[in-house]
């Protein structure tokens, strides 16, 4: 490289901005793409991974609370939207507060999870 080239190469450099870019989060199945944003979130992630069996045992108590005739635990809604609240890093009540097609998403990998 001759020096005319160093200097046009430096030049470049020295005039180049350097942009942060935020990685893209690969569905890994655990994905849910919010038709209506919550908390500036245009996607959910459920971890399932951070629920042990002491969030499930609260899941239950309040579950059972909140719906004393449930049957099956499983399939209960309340039990699904309670865990899958906990997997997502979000409260039951803004759960509850999603479109029917998100809350309904939210509830079948809930669902998906517990039956494994």
């Amino acid at each position: 490289m001759d020096e005319k080239e160093k200097q046009d190469t430096a030049e470049v450099v020295a005039d180049s901005t350097v942009t942060t870019v935020e990685p893209e989060i690969i569905d890994n199945g655990n994905a849910i793409h919010l038709s209506k944003p919550l908390n500036g979130k245009d996607v959910l992630i459920l971890d399932f991974d951070r629920i042990n069996g002491r969030v499930l045992i609260a899941c239950e108590k309040r579950a059972r609370k909140l719906d004393p005739a449930v049957m099956v635990l499983s399939l209960s809604l309340v039990y699904q939207a309670l865990v899958g609240a906990a997997a997502a890093g979000i409260k039951y009540d803004e759960a509850l507060e999603l479109s029917g097609s998100d809350f309904n998403a939210l509830c079948v990998k809930a669902q998906g999870f517990l039956f494994r």
